[in-house]
């Protein structure tokens, strides 16, 4: 089923499920009507196991900063996407999550920001009020970030570096992995 009907490169989609309920989310980089190219985060889902689809929903602010490689979590009615941001001045991995299965979204919060470094391969995971958060942070050969929040996404600790890594970054089972090498680092 073709879920996308515009002139605009659309890239990276993400899926999590939760019973009959699918959410996406994927990056699109198109023109708008003043001819100013965009980079933003969009969202839909289907609640009948995807027979039928929601309207698109931009996450990210129409602006200048380039909104890119989102992931998605769900666990249930609760949505948690991030994303990578840039700027001339600024790389930063985003967060941004729904507590009613996509009706209504809650602010942005910048979990990683750096002005020398760059993020990358953002990756979340969600398991009850845990919600992990993973990805690449360039600079000293590379290194696998961590941070986790315990209360549904309201705050968040520290980050953490796990090890020197450039490869992308998962979440499965309460591990952290690296492509399809396990680390001993339980979340």
């Amino acid at each position: 089923m073709r879920l996308t009907f515009d002139y605009a490169y659309n890239a990276s989609p993400r899926a999590a499920c939760c019973g009959d309920t699918i959410h996406l989310v994927w990056w699109k980089n198109y023109v708008d009507s003043l001819s100013n190219m965009h980079d933003e985060v969009f969202y839909k889902r289907s609640t009948d196991a995807g027979l039928t689809w929601s309207e698109d929903v931009r996450l990210t602010p129409e602006d200048s900063i380039t909104a890119v490689l989102p992931s998605i979590a769900v666990w249930g009615s609760n949505i948690h996407v991030v994303w990578k941001e840039q700027t001339v001045y600024y790389l930063a991995i985003c967060y941004r999550k729904s507590e009613d299965g996509g009706e209504i979204w809650g602010s942005i919060d910048t979990i990683f920001k750096t002005n020398q470094d760059g993020w990358y391969h953002p990756w979340v995971s969600a398991r009850n009020n845990n919600v992990f958060i993973v990805a690449i942070k360039s600079g000293s050969g590379g290194q696998l970030v961590f941070v986790k929040s315990t209360n549904n996404g309201n705050s968040w600790m520290s980050p953490q570096l796990i090890t020197k890594a450039i490869d992308l970054p998962r979440i499965k089972n309460s591990k952290v992995y690296l492509l399809n090498k396990e680390r001993s680092k339980n979340v």
